[in-house]
C-alpha cells in the first residue's frame, strides 16, 4: 500500500468492504447463535436492553377430589319363570302330574302362597282326589282362616261325600265378606232343602233375593222351599222365577209343571 496514493488506498478499502459478508457484532453473536434453532419458529429477536414483563405463575389450585366408587355392573340376566307360571305351562303342556310336583314344592317353601294352593285343589278335584285335597283345604284354612274359596270348597266336598249336616254346620259358622254371601245362601238354601228344613231354606232364600231380587234360581229356590211348606206364595214365586229366566233347563221344567198345578188348586 505504500506505493498507492493515499486517495486510491481509501477508495479500494471502500470496494471491499462492500463486497465482504456483514456479521453482527461481538456481543450479540452469541445471542443470534443461541437463536438459530429456532429461526423458523421465530422471526424477530428480542432487543437485548428490553426488559419484558414478569408474569407471576398462580399456584395451581389444588382441589380435594373424593374416591369415586365403581359399582360392580351385573349383567343382565332374564329372571326365572315364577313357580305359578311354570306349573300352568305344565299344564298346558298336559303334564299334571309335573305342575302338581311343582306346587308341592312351593307350598314346602312357602306355606302361605294362596294361589299355588288353590291350583293344587284344582288338579286333586280334577283327578278326584277328593280326601288328598279335602286335607289340603284344611292346611289352607290354617294359614288363611275364613278364606271364600277355601271355605266354599270344603263344604261342597263335604255335601257331596254325604256329610250334608256337617256342610250346613260349617257353613253357618262361616261368615264370608259381601263377595262370598251370595255363595253361602245359595248353598245352604239347596242343603236345607236336601235335609227338608224348609222354613230355614225360605230364610236364606229371602236373604239372597235381598242381595238380589232378579235373581231367577233365587225365586226358584224359595218357591221350592214354600211349596214345601205348603204356602200358596209358591205359585207366585214360581211365576216370578220363570219370568227372571236364568234357570237351569231342568229346574225350569219343574217350575213351569209345579206352576200349572199349583194354579188350576187356586182357581
Amino acid at each position: 500500500h505504500k506505493n498507492l496514493p493515499e486517495g486510491q488506498v481509501k477508495e479500494l478499502v471502500t470496494k471491499v468492504s462492500s463486497t465482504l459478508p456483514v456479521r453482527p457484532a461481538p456481543d450479540r453473536q452469541q445471542e443470534v447463535d443461541s437463536s438459530s434453532a429456532e429461526s423458523d419458529q421465530v422471526s424477530y429477536l428480542p432487543l437485548r436492553n428490553t426488559e419484558l414483563p414478569v408474569v407471576e405463575a398462580t399456584p395451581l389450585e389444588t382441589t380435594r377430589v373424593a374416591p369415586v366408587s365403581v359399582a360392580r355392573v351385573k349383567t343382565p340376566t332374564s329372571p326365572s319363570p315364577a313357580p305359578l307360571e311354570l306349573a300352568r305351562a305344565a299344564i298346558e303342556n298336559g303334564e299334571l302330574s309335573t305342575a302338581e310336583m311343582i306346587q308341592q314344592r312351593r307350598l314346602r317353601l312357602v306355606p302361605g302362597d294362596k294361589d299355588a294352593r288353590e291350583l293344587l285343589l284344582g288338579l286333586m278335584l280334577r283327578g278326584g282326589r277328593y280326601d288328598t285335597a279335602a286335607q289340603q283345604l284344611d292346611q289352607g284354612l290354617k294359614q288363611h282362616p275364613g278364606h271364600v274359596k277355601f271355605s266354599l270348597i270344603k263344604a261342597r266336598l263335604l255335601a257331596q261325600s254325604g256329610e250334608i249336616a256337617a256342610a250346613i254346620s260349617f257353613l253357618e259358622s262361616f261368615v264370608p265378606s259381601a263377595v262370598g254371601r251370595v255363595e253361602k245362601l245359595q248353598m245352604l238354601g239347596a242343603l236345607y232343602q236336601q235335609q227338608a228344613r224348609y222354613e230355614q231354606a225360605v230364610d236364606s232364600y229371602r236373604q239372597l233375593l235381598e242381595l238380589n231380587p232378579t235373581a231367577g234360581t233365587a225365586w226358584v229356590g224359595l218357591a221350592i222351599s214354600l211349596d214345601g211348606l205348603g204356602d200358596i206364595a209358591a205359585l207366585q214365586a214360581y211365576d216370578r222365577a220363570l219370568r227372571f229366566g236364568g234357570l237351569p233347563e231342568a229346574a225350569e221344567s219343574y217350575a213351569r209343571q209345579r206352576f200349572r198345578e199349583l194354579e188350576m188348586t187356586v182357581d
